[in-house]
């Protein structure tokens, strides 16, 4: 084996498929038709094993629901608390602007 070939061996994207990838790394039901982007598992075009988010080049950015929970166990949310408070007021003053105008 040449250089070129131990290069393209060691890529995440293999261009041939062995038996052991001729199915569905999440559901192992359908035959693969993409690879995931982050992870480079093979995967099937189904709503519940792969994610496609538009990318550069009209191309699409591929991941796999394995990785989506990985990626979602990181994420957390951040709550500003100051603009919840000024939010509840607003809400609070036009509920009673509201509640006084069907009084009159």
């Amino acid at each position: 084996m040449n250089m070129y070939h131990n290069m393209i061996e060691g890529n995440r994207f293999k261009n041939r498929l062995d038996e052991d990838d001729d199915l569905c790394n999440e559901c192992e039901d359908y035959h693969p038709s993409y690879c995931c982007n982050k992870c480079a598992n093979s995967i099937c075009s189904s709503d519940k094993c792969s994610w496609l988010f538009p990318h550069y080049n009209r191309t699409n950015y591929v991941i796999c629901t394995s990785c989506v929970k990985e990626i979602d166990k990181k994420l957390t949310v951040l709550v500003d608390h100051s603009k919840l408070v000024l939010l509840k007021k607003k809400i609070h003053k036009k509920l009673n602007r509201t509640i006084n105008t069907l009084n009159k």
